[in-house]
């Protein structure tokens, strides 16, 4: 069985934990406290002492916490759980305190007695109602789960052999920030020194990342979210839309602006907007349309209104357009509108979705059009359905290497590209180094500079991560193109 790279971190992360109390404990020495760890909890003339401010189980268990498969996911655990143990540590230590005033020293009730236990525990559950309140008005209710473990450890438990509620608080919060800190650490250590950050990896989606169910496997996941979590500049170029590839990308996180809709426009993850728009006029729109209603076909028309998509059409009649609208129309991605084009307004995307022979119909007929040289006319089958095809038009500038020039900006100065259709092909040439897997068609293959010797869409993530961890990439890479040559 192989030992992976984040159970050996977290080996790492739980021991550095554990030695940290050792060399508290040194310190106590040179504090003059020689006491034993049991003495030194209960001792108050030492509460001073190094070793009552740490705690290597809570440490240990907040780096196994932090300690996850990206630095982001890392972060992002490391955060919550930081959070939630000084809240709930806090609001712990003034439950806690509240409770001993009135108690002992108001009602003089005797500490450890059933009753001073039967009220104790009827207070600090009642506590858990203001303190989950209390998380939901500061806006941290991913951190609530760890708030309430915290506030009950201070509130109920032995706390450290007889600590008082507010030194134990303390140690409890530190403990767990020191763990926290001491995951991220081992977690972000580069284990590559050299990081490629002038490069942008540019991929398509479909017969290329995607596996047979047209999902990203698990694996593809964990290392794309481990390279943004090393700011790797990689993206993808499709011709989907947005509409699909938020299911895709799920668990994914995407940092860069992806080229969708075959170089329609480019879509920002980020900030959530469309940039590089390339739209059909009003007046281009009117052939394509009075086509498409002699044929009688369903048409929908997506169109990018103040950075939000939406599509136009005017029934959902047939079995592929029926399928293809009941797979999109609760997408939050975008808008169905049921109505017509307005004429003012200017189209990225035609797309229809019948039978095969009805679209080749429909493309011979647009091929004599007087203005389908405008115009970009694809054609693919349409999964899940056999017999049927997708037809898209776009404007003839909507192409995925148009779009790719507008990423190369700021500090990147090298493409790598991974193309794997008829609509990647030009794109591939224009980077500076191209690759597709042993599976693509011979036309990608003559495009591109090395081809991959596998049919295994990870084959291709694994590249991005050596490339971009290589010290010298351009020798590597020349190095594959005369192998590919020979």
């Amino acid at each position: 069985m192989k030992i992976g790279k984040r159970t050996i971190k977290t080996f790492i992360a739980v021991l550095l934990a554990m030695g940290i109390y050792i060399v508290l404990y040194a310190l106590n020495f040179a504090c003059g406290i020689e006491l034993t760890p049991r003495e030194l909890s209960s001792a108050t003339e030492y509460w001073y002492a190094p070793t009552n401010f740490y705690t290597p189980f809570f440490a240990g268990i907040a780096a196994v916490y932090a300690m996850q498969q990206n630095i982001a996911s890392s972060r992002k655990q490391a955060k919550i759980r930081s959070v939630g143990s000084i809240v709930g540590g806090y609001y712990g230590f003034i439950i806690i305190q509240l409770f001993e005033w009135i108690a002992i020293d108001l009602c003089k009730m005797e500490s450890g007695s059933i009753l001073y236990d039967a009220i104790l525990y009827a207070i600090a559950s009642a506590g858990i109602i203001f303190l989950i309140v209390l998380t939901v008005k500061l806006k941290v209710t991913t951190a609530t789960f760890v708030a309430c473990l915290t506030y009950l450890s201070v509130t109920v438990s032995i706390r450290n052999g007889g600590m008082s509620p507010f030194l134990f608080a303390t140690n409890r919060i530190l403990s767990t920030l020191i763990g926290v800190m001491i995951a991220l650490f081992v977690n972000t250590f580069p284990h590559y020194f050299t990081k490629n950050r002038n490069i942008l990896f540019v991929s398509s989606l479909d017969n290329a990342m995607l596996n047979a169910k047209h999902e990203l496997s698990p694996f593809m996941e964990y290392k794309l979210n481990a390279l943004t979590g090393e700011r790797c500049n990689f993206t993808f170029m499709t011709t989907r839309a947005m509409t699909s590839l938020k299911s895709i990308f799920k668990n994914v996180e995407l940092k860069n602006p992806i080229i969708v809709m075959t170089g329609c426009a480019v879509y920002d993850p980020v900030e959530r907007t469309y940039g590089a728009v390339v739209s059909i006029d009003s007046e281009l729109r009117k052939e394509p349309e009075a086509l498409f209603e002699k044929y009688g076909v369903n048409v929908f028309s997506y169109l990018i209104i103040e950075n939000f998509l939406h599509c136009y059409y005017d029934s959902v009649e047939g079995a592929g357009a029926n399928a293809y609208y009941a797979k999109r129309r609760r997408s939050s991605a975008y808008s169905f509108v049921k109505a017509k084009v307005p004429k003012d307004l200017d189209v990225e995307q035609y797309v229809i979705i019948e039978r095969d022979e009805i679209v080749k119909s429909i493309i011979a007929d647009f091929e004599k059009l007087p203005t389908a040289g405008e115009f970009n006319v694809i054609c693919y089958p349409f999964q899940g359905m056999e017999g049927y095809s997708f037809l898209k038009i776009n404007y003839k500038y909507a192409l995925k290497e148009k779009a790719l020039e507008t990423l190369k900006i700021g500090k990147v100065n090298f493409i790598v590209c991974f193309g794997s259709g008829r609509t990647d092909v030009e794109a591939m040439r224009r980077a500076d180094f191209s690759f597709c897997l042993e599976s693509s068609p011979d036309y990608v293959k003559e495009a591109a500079d090395y081809v991959i010797p596998s049919e295994e869409p990870e084959e291709i993530v694994k590249a991005i991560a050596k490339i971009f961890h290589k010290k010298n990439y351009k020798k590597y890479l020349d190095g594959l193109k005369t192998q590919a040559n020979a």
